[in-house]
């Protein structure tokens, strides 16, 4: 698990595997004290969210 600090309101990420292959349909989790949000990835691994509040986030990726 990582912890990011945000300093926007729109956040972006492409998911990828250790070998640089992007991870299709990984479930991505942001969480923090406040809120939490939970997207899917698509095709390319890519994954956004906005509207997030500045602060510490937990991620959490699950794949497989």
């Amino acid at each position: 698990m990582n912890r990011v600090f945000l300093r926007l309101a729109l956040t972006a990420a492409t998911i990828v595997a250790g070998g640089g292959n992007a991870l299709s349909s990984a479930a991505v989790g942001l969480g923090s004290t406040q809120t939490s949000t939970a997207s899917v990835t698509g095709t390319e691994g890519a994954s956004r969210a906005s509207q997030q509040n500045p602060g510490t986030w937990t991620i959490e990726v699950v794949w497989g």
